[in-house]
């Protein structure tokens, strides 16, 4: 196993450093889609943002194989009524972890006020939605929690509202893909630079990107993608030298069948 996760990581990183040989036929590319995160992405995800001592209890709505693949089957399922409902009770009880006086100091890390409030829930709208908030999202995330806060008389309980509002949101619990323009190839259309690293970021660890990663988007400008995959190869290379950690493609090859 160790030597079959050693080979993934090797040969994708060689890949992306390599890129397609420019003989190749240009393809059209694959589809844009939504996928759902599967519960190992989930609660993989939680513990990259927030520490693996917070605990992710409850039941998760079913991975589906399609053609034999999870990675497949996550862009054709959905989640029900009732599974929406045990998504927000651990949503709840995530974010009322988070805040609790275990983990306050270390994952909030500012005194209770409006802006500690906003730039917490901004900094954990980045990580969760795997790309920064809209002015009305985080309009929206800080609003819940001052309410709450008011009608509890409790910054950090009006807090964890604001938070499991984000971490019930369909826009961290799928995985939706934008594209743009591609203005080295007109009449083609590309990922955007949040979606390219997103995707990555699931292909080589089957994680949402991290805080370097998602540096590594912001230097990505039109035209720039290139940085995110050398990022990307950089990382992975690396990881294979100090790490078990990055058993993670081979964990991912192995969970798709």
């Amino acid at each position: 196993m160790r030597f079959l996760s050693w080979l993934i990581g090797a040969a994708v990183s060689a890949a992306i450093l390599t890129g397609c040989d420019p003989k190749e036929p240009r393809t059209g590319g694959g589809p844009i889609e939504i996928r759902r995160l599967t519960e190992a992405q989930y609660r993989q995800t939680i513990a990259d943002i927030f520490g693996d001592d917070i605990k992710v209890a409850g039941r998760f709505e079913p991975d589906m194989r399609a053609e034999g693949l999870l990675a497949v089957g996550t862009a054709k399922v959905t989640i029900t009524p009732s599974g929406f409902e045990q998504y927000d009770a651990m949503a709840q009880g995530i974010a009322e972890q988070v805040v609790d006086e275990k983990h306050r100091r270390r994952l909030v890390g500012c005194k209770p006020d409006p802006s500690c409030a906003a730039a917490f829930l901004k900094a954990s709208g980045l990580r969760l939605f795997r790309r920064p908030l809209s002015a009305e999202e985080l309009q929206g995330a800080v609003a819940v929690s001052a309410k709450a806060a008011e009608t509890l008389n409790d910054f950090y309980a009006g807090l964890a509202f604001g938070l499991a509002d984000l971490l019930a949101a369909p826009e961290f619990l799928f995985r939706a893909e934008n594209a743009e323009p591609d203005p080295d190839d007109p009449g083609r259309r590309r990922l955007d630079a949040w979606s390219m690293a997103s995707r990555l970021s699931f292909l080589l660890w089957d994680a949402a990107p991290d805080p370097e990663l998602l540096a590594a988007r912001d230097k990505a400008e039109v035209g720039q993608h290139a940085e995110l995959e050398a990022y990307g190869a950089r990382k992975n290379l690396a990881y294979w030298s100090v790490t078990l950690k990055f058993f993670g493609p081979a964990r991912v090859i192995a969970a798709q069948w």
